[in-house]
């Protein structure tokens, strides 16, 4: 579960990082607006969505060595625990992230659920499963199965 764990991670880390640049907020007859737009306009006011973009990073740097280390040896499993554990760390940021954007969307005056586009919900969605397998990588690492 380790090799498998750690791929699933890596592709849940990505999918977490393209979702910035799709639309989080959708603006009717104006289009929409997309996370990145709200990180390139001041880092100050878009500090959910940096959070959610820093963990994607976190998740998809710890993930693919932890994939390769796991290929490499057959006796690297604290590199592999370590990794995981900082995996699931970046998973938490992606997820603490969204659920405050999800919040502060929310509070706000007059909002409406169609007014949220699909970027935020493939965040949320790559964060938790990113975060369900890197738990499972880090804890099958010590077994003696390797799939």
């Amino acid at each position: 579960m380790r090799i498998a764990g750690s791929i699933i991670t890596a592709i849940c880390g990505i999918v977490v990082i393209v979702s910035i640049f799709l639309g989080w907020i959708d603006l009717g007859y104006w289009g929409s607006a997309t996370a990145w737009d709200g990180i390139s306009n001041s880092i100050g006011d878009a500090m959910d969505v940096f959070l959610v973009f820093l963990g994607g990073i976190v998740m998809a740097a710890c993930a693919i060595p932890a994939f390769i280390v796991s290929l490499a040896s057959k006796g690297g499993r604290a590199a592999i625990v370590t990794l995981g554990l900082f995996a699931i760390v970046g998973a938490l940021v992606a997820i603490g992230g969204c659920a405050w954007f999800l919040i502060d969307a929310i509070t706000t005056d007059g909002f409406q659920f169609d007014w949220l586009g699909f970027g935020v919900w493939i965040a949320l969605a790559g964060a938790v499963i990113g975060f369900i397998f890197a738990i499972l990588t880090a804890s099958f690492s010590k077994g003696k199965q390797d799939w």
